[in-house]
């Protein structure tokens, strides 16, 4: 199977440094763009099935992008949901990160009040990975997701140490590709791919 892996555009809540988890919010017109752009590199590709989280602005990137690259009808999956981060959410991130470090914590460990720890956000993450591996075991399937759910799939895939608590940089409207053979070997084909999008702070097409 291959996986392509799309990070939803940039929302309000992005652009302020605010904490969204499962808040809903809609696209600013940097990450309209930026949906538009990854539709554009689609183009390049084909693949089987769309899946897509639930969450508006991962639903508005996908209706997008199936504007731009049209494909297989995508199927709404909660399971891409980004983490709930309970009383945390629409506050600065500053504010969780801060938490966090009062109490020695990181992401794998820390458990938001009114929110969902890392092991049960891994847990349904996981789910969906197997579901798709048993029904798409040949195919392409393309995921239109968020940060942590990618992040979540990269320290997995590529054995990092911890990776419940990884941490790395994944933009808006990037893609991150594996293949992954019929034994569950993964090789990492693209990982957060941005030479499609324009430079920070761009919101015009030449």
């Amino acid at each position: 199977m291959r996986l392509i892996l799309i990070r939803h555009g940039q929302t309000g809540h992005n652009a302020a440094d605010l904490v969204q988890g499962q808040t809903d919010s809609r696209l600013s017109e940097r990450g309209r763009l930026q949906a538009e752009l990854a539709g554009r590199r689609l183009a390049q590709m084909s693949f089987d099935a769309v899946y897509v989280s639930d969450l508006e602005r991962a639903l508005e990137t996908a209706s997008i992008i199936s504007s731009i690259r049209p494909g297989p009808d995508p199927i709404v999956d909660r399971r891409l949901r980004e983490q709930h981060f309970g009383v945390f959410e629409r506050r600065p991130i500053v504010e969780l990160l801060d938490e966090m470090a009062a109490k020695d914590q990181d992401f794998s460990t820390f458990a938001p009040p009114g929110g969902e720890t890392r092991v049960q956000f891994y847990e349904r993450i996981m789910a969906f990975y197997q579901d798709a591996r048993r029904r798409h075991q040949d195919e392409t399937v393309l995921a239109i997701t968020h940060y942590g759910v990618i992040n979540i799939l990269m320290g997995t895939f590529l054995e990092h140490e911890a990776p419940l608590a990884t941490d790395w940089r994944i933009e808006n409207g990037s893609i991150t590709i594996f293949d992954i053979d019929g034994d569950g070997i993964v090789d990492a084909v693209e990982l957060n791919a941005t030479a499609h999008l324009l430079p920070e702070g761009d919101t015009v097409l030449n």
